[in-house]
């Protein structure tokens, strides 16, 4: 039976980091009911391990069954399988405030962070900046812009080369 030290963490105690055996949560997820997950207060993981899986598609449908929906994911996911600007749409057309969609472009903005997608997520904390941190959140959205992933990152010479 899942249990909330599952598949999704890995050895270090980190959810949905590196490591983390993410297949094996979302089959342990998937053979289980909507009522069990529930009942074992697992309800809403499913969106989430698949979100950090990279399955964004599966991600978003999953978000969409629940009730309530888990707008972050959906917005997240859009953002992570188009671009920034299609999530902020998605954003736009899933509230009615502009206070809403600041928080639900912040939370969507931190998922991205969170899975490594550094310009979509740039995009979205823009996007929701607010309120008296509103300059520190446009000041941390500029430097996530520039970040890159470690693995991306080649040099010329290294002791290796050298």
């Amino acid at each position: 039976m899942i249990s909330r030290s599952s598949s999704s963490y890995n050895n270090e105690g980190e959810r949905y980091g590196s490591g983390s055996r993410l297949e094996e949560a979302i089959a342990e997820y998937r053979s289980l009911t909507p009522e069990q997950l529930n009942n074992i207060g697992l309800k809403g993981n499913l969106p989430y391990t698949l979100f950090y899986a990279g399955k964004y598609d599966e991600a978003r449908k999953a978000a969409e069954e629940l009730n309530p929906q888990r707008q972050s994911i959906i917005v997240a996911s859009e953002a992570a399988l188009h671009d920034g600007a299609v999530g902020l749409a998605e954003a736009r057309r899933r509230t009615s405030a502009d206070e809403q969609f600041k928080e639900l472009a912040r939370n969507a903005g931190q998922l991205l962070l969170n899975a490594r997608l550094y310009p979509q997520a740039a995009d979205l904390m823009e996007a929701g900046a607010a309120g008296d941190n509103a300059s520190a959140t446009l000041s941390f959205a500029a430097t996530v812009r520039k970040l890159q992933k470690h693995e991306s990152i080649t040099f010329k010479t290294t002791p290796r080369t050298s």
